[in-house]
């Protein structure tokens, strides 16, 4: 999913800092909220808005949680705080990671593209600083997650870069084209189905975390059956197996507001959780008894359902 950054959060660059144009006005909002990272141009020094009419001079956009961050040409990722745009951090890239396009995240890994290396370095996503930080920290790199086939298969000037999870789509601006990659399956955590017996929930995409789901009539319990697309991958779901000797994980609905399913990647490093609420069918008129008339009127439940 896409969303253009609002055009009333400005970026509150320190003094030092050589940034002001973003580039990529649209991004993948996901998933682990609130930290956006954006790749910009060094030469304007002074305070702008986060997206600017002036945008074409600078490099990319990525969102987390609580921070945005900025990413120049410097090979300085900057950090800022989402809500007001408030300065909070920077962090040195590779010296490697010299020229700086493109920038993606899955809330775990950042990966940066790079026109001069022909490539994507990885670092690992920092977690943002509770208070404004003055030195800059080393970003830790991820290299066992680089893509280093750009510049083998003539992507020799990888820019914009996103991913579903599965792909990995980068733009050229030497040919105009869009390359794709696979995501390592090691690290993939995505839940490929999810089926609740008597149980309906709608359609399920492996993209999407949250789903509303409605008992039938007089269920009490239901069957969870989860697969994860990696068959190295694990599964866990909550609540606990409520019968242990039938096939399946069972669910007691009794009590229950939510089902949790948790994928945690065959290299253990990305956890990705799906909920499900559970809504359960109130009672049916039949179980009504009293006279039902034009303003208040006493209505008592005898309990039962049309089956009864």
């Amino acid at each position: 999913m896409l969303a253009r950054i609002p055009l009333d959060v400005p970026l509150h660059t320190p003094r030092r800092a050589r940034a002001s144009h973003p580039h990529l006005l649209r991004a993948p909002v996901d998933r682990a909220a609130g930290v956006c990272l954006v790749l910009e141009d060094p030469r304007d020094r002074h305070r702008v808005p986060l997206v600017s009419t002036e945008g074409r001079h600078s490099l990319g956009v990525e969102f987390r949680r609580d921070a945005v961050a900025a990413l120049a040409r410097i090979e300085v990722l900057f950090a800022y705080d989402v809500a007001n745009g408030d300065f909070i951090a920077e962090y040195a890239l590779d010296d490697a990671n010299s020229d700086p396009h493109g920038i993606w995240s899955d809330g775990v890994t950042v990966w940066i593209s790079d026109h001069g290396a022909k490539r994507l370095f990885a670092y690992r996503l920092p977690v943002p600083p509770g208070e404004p930080q003055e030195e800059v920290a080393a970003l830790e790199r991820a290299s066992d997650e680089d893509f280093e086939e750009p510049g083998r298969v003539g992507n020799n000037s990888p820019r914009g870069i996103w991913s579903d999870g599965d792909v990995m789509y980068v733009a050229d601006a030497n040919d105009d084209k869009v390359y794709t990659y696979n995501i390592p399956d090691a690290i993939d955590a995505r839940l490929a189905s999810l089926t609740l017996e008597a149980f309906e929930i709608g359609a399920f995409d492996p993209a999407r975390r949250a789903y509303e789901g409605v008992a039938c009539d007089g269920v009490m319990q239901t069957t969870v059956v989860a697969q994860a697309v990696q068959d190295g991958a694990s599964v866990d779901i909550e609540p606990t197996d409520a019968d242990t000797e039938a096939n399946g994980h069972q669910v007691a609905l009794v009590g229950v507001d939510e089902i949790v399913v948790i994928v945690t990647s065959a290299d253990g490093s990305r956890e990705r959780v799906y909920r499900v609420a559970v809504s359960m069918p109130g009672p049916s008129a039949s179980c009504l008894r009293g006279a039902v008339g034009v303003g208040f009127s006493l209505v008592v439940f005898e309990g039962g359902s049309v089956d009864d």
